[in-house]
């Protein structure tokens, strides 16, 4: 990934060279990856589902904690957009518990660290996903606050190092009680006998923010269900979803040796994805692209 010369960040108050912006080595972030995150897809200059993206990012900070952040992050987005001229690509907004610790216990009162920043899109997206049943469980909703992007990540990190020693793209995760949870980087939906079927909120997912674009315009019934891996065997058509790549078909699932076709299912939810985009660029130009 390069970024022009005169590319920036937000650091803390500040707009600076993204070469030149720094986080403390004790922030509580980067020492225990306290903190939550919002990737969010910028469309011809226009956050795609903002006010989604911040109602989650939001509700993050309160369940774990996180003294109420004092930025106008509509504002300071808008304002990062237009002076790195980003039309396509996509807003990272970290925000950490900020600097004060005593072991793994924060100090009170003390204020978060917020560092915004934007990335292009990358130089070669995915066409189709071969997927590991990962050995890594998701964390239970009663160990952490799963529904949020989590700074940590690190459950994620193990399951992609383990999909990747067996020479797959992704991994699959199941929670503890062997239930089908999600993607290491995404969540996951199948098409059954005319149904969509993705795995409901109680299971330890993701709440992502794709996953409820995908509910919402789905031309087909949707069932949120709880279920084992044995559900996606004779599905016509499995596919994984994130801001990066809309809609992935899933063709593989390993070790169980199980394949699909990438088939005119995923090529529709494809093409209602890229619309929604479309339809929310035009509803929101006005709002996001007068500085």
């Amino acid at each position: 990934m390069v970024l022009a010369p005169k590319h920036y960040a937000y650091v803390n108050d500040r707009f600076v060279l993204t070469a030149n912006a720094l986080v403390h080595v004790a922030d509580r972030g980067f020492r225990l990856g306290d903190g939550v995150f919002e990737t969010i897809r910028i469309s011809s200059g226009v956050p795609f589902q903002w006010d989604v993206h911040e109602q989650r990012l939001m509700q993050g900070l309160t369940d774990l904690r996180i003294r109420a952040i004092n930025v106008d992050l509509k504002s300071v987005v808008k304002k990062l957009i237009h002076k790195n001229k980003l039309s396509q690509g996509f807003v990272r907004i970290a925000i950490s518990r900020g600097l004060g610790s005593q072991g793994y216990r924060p100090l009170p009162n003390i204020t978060p660290t917020v560092v915004i920043e934007t990335l292009p899109l990358p130089t070669q997206a995915p066409k189709a996903a071969h997927c590991w049943l990962s050995k890594h469980t998701k964390p239970a909703l009663t160990s952490l606050p799963v529904h949020s992007k989590l700074s940590h990540g690190i459950n994620s990190t193990l399951a992609l190092l383990e999909a990747a020693d067996h020479s797959c793209d992704e991994a699959l995760l199941l929670n503890a009680q062997g239930q089908l949870c999600e993607a290491a980087s995404g969540n996951i939906f199948w098409f059954t006998d005319g149904v969509l079927y993705t795995p409901c909120l109680d299971v330890g997912c993701l709440n992502g923010t794709t996953r409820d674009a995908i509910i919402r315009i789905s031309p087909y019934p949707v069932r949120l269900n709880s279920s084992g891996i044995s559900e996606l065997h004779h599905a016509h058509a499995v596919f994984l979803t994130n801001c990066n790549w809309g809609v992935l078909p899933v063709i593989s699932l390993e070790p169980q040796g199980w394949k699909w076709m990438v088939n005119e299912i995923h090529m529709e939810f494809e093409n209602l994805y890229c619309k929604a985009v479309e339809d929310d660029v035009m509803r929101n130009r006005k709002a996001w692209i007068n500085v």
